[in-house]
């Protein structure tokens, strides 16, 4: 009775089997869950640096069905850009298609070389010339498939990149500066360039080769192993088939076990790469100091280090990839082999009904069906590696999305909305603690208030605040208590001692005009009369910050916004001084309501240094809040924050005056008491002298009463 029930529905039962084998085989090679060794590998080795420690946790979380959401979202952001996302969708069905068509001709071919080979045996020329050109005929459409999926892969690669770039760059990356704080504030990970340049470029092209590497195999061993159950119904050609499926099945679990973890290592690779770029870039931001220094052999050592980690993993790695690629390659391209050969020999060796017309025909056709699928089988089994990859470098782009998601929603210890008002006209800051990020509290409570128009000068040892106020001011640092008042943020201004200039050659109205870009300057002034006004006001601020030698000498003569497009290298034509000069030009430029300026004139003369600020807090109205040593500056401000380095302060009226008479008084008694000593010695002296004159003396009255 099974063997009528198998008998009747042979053909069902072997096309099942088929599929449940292959399903066997290709989920015991990508199981994605249940096993640690499967797991998502975490962006970080043993020994790299300590402030990706945390990340060592990602080596105990399995892929689940929200790290794919998660990972298609970002792919496809339907609701942020459905225009890309629809491209993608149509790529992929273009793409289905394309293998679909081109695996129907692939046995069109398959056939056609049975028939050939038939021909030519059977001496039937005009059969084989008819069948080359047929042949012929069907490699037109293959190769404009192939170059048509190359082609379709390269634009799929190119909007996975542009969604990704979009949704962490545009949408998290500068937001609330996040660029900032996941460096300063964060310690998950220290690499987000490397995630950015490096790991979406490699994700998008890894996975925008998937589909062509998994759909076309699979779909390919399926039909030729349809194909074959229906080719070989006699001498049990479909259930041999079947038996060297169970072959493959056991033969792909040996390899898994000599396969390496390709996801661990694809992510470990760049994170130990990333440390070495960035030795790299830090040796080219700080150049100048290490050359002044003599530290070259210190750095040398450093990037050896780094380098013999890359070596000993890639060393490691080679060595594993060896062992499998032997494993692979003799288990697949032989040990397959050579059973199909045996099983293709079967009808022939066994058979007692042999058509020796079609006898080499189908020997031909089965064998080139055998072999395409185990190339198929075989390329399913090496794309486990780009699977690999595309986990690893997606498991350290989500969780760098993670972590951007972390700093721009949660608390975290970040100012909340309800501590945080804006009011143009006025910055205030009520029993708000100075506290670093590493918990450090400088100051307890401050509280103090300015208006617009009011200008502000701190003062203070090093380590006492100043700079922690500036960064909580602009919001760069988290507060947790208190209330802190401050105008929009486009209002306020920020000049550091060393200035920021664009790095590279730019434009000297680019370096003035910054923030802005230069689109946003020209749809400003799109008017010829206010263009024109722009250009008198950029000049009458070179002029006044003595920086019109910076442009061409034909520029007094015929004044163009095209002379203040000169191209030049700033950060290394100007010196410092006429780098913080020109930082000051921003300032007035921009006109905002409010200017933080820490030391930005250090490098100036006082002559140039008053001038500035004088044109600053007049001329412009700016208030301004700046740490200012040159007591020359004092007399620009109404308001003295003092921190005392002890966790104290004082906030007042401040009446320069008042205090300059006090500093002349102070340095007076400080002089008069460090020549106390002098004083004292000479005083000794004299007192010496005396009793020595007066011995002398005496000595001289004794000798003229005896003689």
């Amino acid at each position: 009775s099974f063997s009528k029930f198998y008998i009747k529905n042979r053909s069902l039962i072997l096309k099942s089997s088929y599929i449940l084998l292959l399903f066997a085989t290709v989920n015991g090679d990508f199981k994605f869950g249940g096993s640690s060794s499967r797991n998502v590998p975490s962006n970080i080795s043993e020994s790299t640096n300590h402030r990706d420690t945390g990340l060592k946790q990602q080596l105990k979380r399995k892929i689940t069905k929200n790290f794919f959401f998660d990972l298609i979202k970002l792919i496809l952001p339907y609701h942020k850009n459905p225009a890309e996302s629809r491209k993608i969708i149509f790529i992929l069905i273009s793409q289905i298609i394309l293998l679909s068509s081109k695996i129907f001709l692939n046995l069109k071919v398959a056939s056609l070389d049975g028939k050939l080979v038939s021909n030519l045996i059977s001496n039937n020329f005009k059969n084989f010339i008819k069948l080359i050109f047929i042949w012929l005929v069907i490699g037109i459409p293959i190769s404009l498939i192939n170059s048509t999926l190359e082609y379709l892969s390269s634009n799929l690669s190119k909007l996975i990149k542009i969604n990704l770039t979009s949704s962490l760059i545009e949408d998290s990356y500068f937001k609330r500066n996040n660029f900032y704080k996941i460096i300063h504030l964060d310690n998950r990970i220290s690499d987000p360039h490397q995630r950015i340049c490096n790991d979406i470029p490699k994700f998008a092209k890894s996975l925008s080769t998937l589909p062509t590497r998994l759909f076309n195999p699979s779909i390919n061993l399926l039909i030729c192993a349809n194909q074959l159950a229906n080719y070989g119904q006699n001498i049990g050609g479909a259930e041999g088939t079947l038996l060297l499926g169970l072959v493959v099945h056991f033969s792909t679990l040996f390899l898994k076990l000599v396969s390496p973890k390709f996801s661990k290592i694809t992510a470990e690779q760049s994170q130990i790469e990333s440390d070495f770029k960035t030795l790299h870039s830090k040796i080219i931001n700080n150049n100048e100091q290490i050359a002044a220094l003599r530290g070259y052999h210190k750095e040398l050592s450093n990037l050896d280090l780094a380098y013999f980690r890359i070596e000993n993993f890639l060393k490691s790695t080679f060595r594993k990839i060896a062992i499998y690629d032997l494993s692979k390659t003799f288990i697949i391209k032989y040990t397959w082999g050579a059973l199909g050969l045996i099983l293709c020999s079967f009808p022939i060796f066994f058979s007692k009904n042999i058509n020796k017309k079609t006898i080499s025909q189908d020997f031909i056709r089965n064998r080139r069906l055998l072999m395409s699928a185990s190339v198929s089988l075989g390329q399913i089994l090496s794309s486990k590696k780009y699977v690999d990859e595309v986990i690893g470098f997606s498991s350290r782009i989500i969780q760098f999305r993670q972590i951007l998601n972390d700093l721009q929603e949660k608390d975290d210890g970040f100012p909340s909305t309800n501590n945080l008002n804006h009011n143009d006209n006025l910055i205030s800051f009520k029993d708000v603690p100075l506290t670093t990020p590493t918990g450090q509290t400088l100051i307890p409570s401050l509280t103090f208030k300015i208006d617009h128009g009011d200008n502000l000068l701190i003062l203070g040892p090093n380590g006492s605040g100043k700079s922690s106020l500036f960064r909580i001011l602009n919001n760069l640092w988290p507060f947790t208590k208190g209330e802190l008042i401050v105008p929009n943020y486009s209002l306020i201004f920020y000049l550091p001692q060393k200035p920021y200039l664009i790095k590279g050659k730019t434009s000297l109205k680019g370096q003035i005009i910054y923030p802005k870009t230069l689109m946003e300057f020209n749809d400003e002034n799109k008017d010829l009369k206010i263009r024109t006004s722009t250009i008198d006001r950029i000049w009458n601020i070179l002029n006044i910050l003595e920086l019109d030698d910076l442009v061409d000498d034909d520029a007094e003569n015929s004044v163009s916004i095209d002379e203040f497009d000169l191209i030049k290298n700033w950060s290394e034509e100007l010196s410092l001084g006429s780098q913080q000069k020109l930082a000051m030009a921003r300032l007035y430029y921009h006109r905002p309501k409010f200017a933080v300026l820490d030391e930005c004139t250090s490098q100036v003369t006082p002559e140039m240094e008053t001038a500035m600020y004088e044109h600053a807090t007049k001329a412009l109205k700016i208030s301004i809040i700046s740490v200012a040593h040159r007591t020359s500056l004092w007399k620009f401000h109404n308001y003295l924050l003092q921190f005392n380095g002890d966790g104290t302060y004082i906030f007042k009226k401040f009446n320069y005056k008042k205090r300059l008479a006090l500093q002349d008084e102070k340095f007076l008694i400080e002089k008069n008491l460090n020549n106390v000593g002098s004083l004292q010695s000479r005083m000794n002296e004299l007192k010496i002298v005396k009793e020595n004159e007066f011995i002398k003396q005496k000595s001289h009255s004794d000798l003229s009463s005896l003689s």
